[in-house]
């Protein structure tokens, strides 16, 4: 079994969550939180989230990671 990162909780969102609650939790992540390198935020943590956003905002990206 392959170990992968759980996308939807490094957004902390639901599954079923629809794009505009998955773009409110990513921008609340990276601006609020101030997890963004440029707001004094770990590179290494807004690279994880970048990753996470990019899949599950794009429908098919998002498809496949669920089918896995």
């Amino acid at each position: 079994m392959e170990n992968r990162r759980n996308y939807y909780r490094i957004l902390q969102v639901q599954p079923g969550a629809p794009l505009e609650i998955i773009r409110a939790s990513y921008r609340t992540l990276m601006q609020r939180l101030r997890v963004h390198p440029d707001l004094g935020g770990d590179h290494w943590n807004a690279t994880i989230i970048n990753e996470a956003y990019a899949v599950l905002a794009d429908a098919a990206k998002r498809a496949e990671y669920d089918r896995e």
